[in-house]
């Protein structure tokens, strides 16, 4: 059975998002087809490929998409970046924050930024400590639409 592939971008015309098939007609023009045959050109730096990995929701998470992992081990909460990477699905230590640590968890609050995070990239359906659980994973929004969620 062969994998579809579905994208997202902002159309150019009204920023609004698109769903559908994507083509890159030039390095200029980029295109999103949807199923009902209507064509939107789409700004190449928001396109995304949908991972075909269901949210907690089960909203489809998408390259780009900012999402809220709940540790099943610790309970600690952190917030980071779904990427393709290495030819698989990912979430991105290097764009990570700690939302909820535990006072009795040990690890340090910004653990995105130690020795725990040598296995970044993590595969989104890894399972390491309950991170890239798809039923502990909530989309919370993307990078496009909030640029400076991670500056903070």
């Amino acid at each position: 059975m062969k994998r579809q592939s579905k994208f997202r971008g902002k159309r150019l015309d009204n920023g609004e998002w698109v769903t559908g098939d994507y083509t890159e007609g030039s390095p200029d023009h980029h295109y999103i087809t949807r199923n009902d045959g209507s064509v939107w050109q789409v700004d190449p730096a928001t396109v995304g490929e949908f991972s075909g990995i269901p949210s907690r929701e089960g909203q489809e998470m998408a390259e780009d998409d900012i999402i809220r992992i709940e540790t099943s081990h610790s309970g600690a909460v952190v917030d980071t970046v779904v990427v393709f990477k290495n030819g698989m699905f990912c979430y991105d230590a290097a764009q990570a924050k700690t939302v909820k640590n535990p006072d009795d968890w040990k690890q340090p609050h910004d653990f995105h930024k130690s020795n725990w995070w040598s296995f970044n990239p993590m595969p989104l359906t890894s399972g390491f400590y309950g991170y890239g659980n798809p039923a502990k994973t909530t989309i919370i929004g993307n990078l496009h639409d909030n640029p400076d969620y991670f500056k903070s």
